[in-house]
């Protein structure tokens, strides 16, 4: 999405939660978040372009496990948490109502 739009960001990782927040909050940088992100007072956030759920969530369990039976549920509820907690967010909520087939 950079170079179409122009330009090669540099890329630096930090791990520091709170050291990365007050970065973007000083307009120093900017970083890639989860569609559960929500804005704050001082803290915009948008989705960048197309689909805001490429990243693929997996759940994975023992099969000879006490927990197997209560798998289906559990996977259910997990969505059903991830989508509201995303549909918190105004920008993915909005691409959310807008594209219903994304958490059929």
């Amino acid at each position: 999405m950079c170079a179409a739009a122009g330009f090669t960001p540099r890329l630096v990782n930090i791990g520091d939660i709170p050291t990365s927040r007050e970065l973007i909050v000083r307009g120093h940088c900017i970083a890639v978040c989860q569609p559960t992100s929500v804005p704050r007072e001082d803290l915009a956030v948008r989705r960048m372009a197309g689909d805001p759920f490429g990243v693929h969530l997996f759940l994975a369990w023992r099969r000879d496990s006490v927990w197997e039976p209560l798998v289906p549920a559990a996977f259910d509820f997990l969505v059903q948490e991830y989508v509201e907690g995303a549909g918190r967010n105004p920008e993915y909520g909005k691409w959310l109502s807008d594209n219903p087939a994304a958490t059929a």
